[in-house]
């Protein structure tokens, strides 16, 4: 395929694993049937989240989800694995609310660190963003 692609020949994917997806040339998020963003890679990173990402490495990520979530400062939140990605605005804010929410219940952050967003957050915020929920 990548022969081909150097060639100049047009290869048309299509795939729901974003990991996939950042090799592309040019992308479209398609929902419910709809083209909702469309652009290389770093376009749409660049021009399509509407905050920022705090990525949360920490025990008990599902405890830690549900503080998170009665914390009510977060545009939009996911468990990517065992890490959790939250977004904001300015997300940095937060982080001393965070880090003190979690020690009262005993969480322990290993790292907090704002990241560039993946594919998967832009898919998931572009999904939000264009019909006011995820599903």
């Amino acid at each position: 395929m990548y022969r081909l692609a150097k060639g100049g020949t047009t290869i048309l994917v299509t795939t729901h694993y974003m990991d996939e997806a950042e090799h592309c040339q040019d992308l479209a998020f398609i929902h419910s049937g709809h083209i909702i963003v469309q652009g290389s890679p770093e376009e749409i990173k660049i021009n399509e989240m509407p905050g920022q990402v705090l990525e949360i490495d920490c025990t008990q990520p599902s405890v830690a989800v549900g503080i998170l979530r009665t914390m009510d400062l977060f545009d939009e939140m996911a468990l990517c694995g065992a890490l959790i990605h939250v977004v904001a605005k300015d997300v940095g804010a937060h982080r001393a609310r965070i880090e003190t929410a979690f020690r009262e219940a005993g969480v322990e952050i290993r790292s907090m660190d704002m990241i560039v967003p993946s594919l998967e957050d832009m898919f998931i915020a572009s999904v939000r963003d264009k019909n006011g929920s995820c599903g």
